[in-house]
């Protein structure tokens, strides 16, 4: 459960703080710009050729949020763990809605943080660790959630997202 608590109705210390980006930013030139509507393109007429139009629909719409996702600036988003659960943004979350953690820490590439909730409806969330030590934080989350040692790779979706700089 998601409880959205103001500054001052959180009572537990502030153990690691840091901000990051709400997404990653790439640079992208004229070049990945035509790329891009190439494929979405070649997509769109496919669909239509096999008349799949719920297919062509989502790319449509695909390239339409990605193009103005790449418009708008990502905001900044503040962590806090703190004694008593995570804050991320404006939603805090106790730990005991975590079933566990696990840290990626691959530099420069990828310093990520991972949460995976108990509910199996909810993603996991993936959090930059940017300059923060992972051995720190991995101590600090050790005392009050499980890790998980076994995940040792970045998903297959975030890997080509970093690589096609999408």
């Amino acid at each position: 459960m998601k409880y959205n608590k103001t500054m001052e109705e959180l009572t537990g210390k502030i153990l690691a703080s840091w901000e990051f980006k709400e997404y990653s930013e790439h640079e992208h030139n004229g070049l990945w710009y035509a790329g891009f509507l190439v494929i979405a393109i070649l997509l769109f007429i496919y669909a239509l050729w096999v008349a799949n139009f719920l297919f062509a629909i989502f790319i449509a719409l695909a390239s339409f949020v990605m193009l103005l996702r790449h418009k708008t600036p990502p905001h900044d988003v503040q962590l806090q763990i703190r004694s008593d659960g995570v804050l991320i943004g404006e939603d805090f979350y106790r730990f005991k809605e975590f079933k566990n953690f696990w840290i990626l820490y691959e530099p420069p590439q990828v310093k990520n943080l991972y949460f995976e909730f108990v509910s199996r409806f909810r993603p996991h969330v993936m959090i930059p660790l940017q300059n923060q030590n992972p051995v720190t934080i991995r101590s600090l989350l050790g005392k009050v959630i499980e890790e998980d040692f076994l995940k040792e790779d970045e998903a297959v979706s975030e890997f080509l997202g970093r690589q096609l700089k999408i």
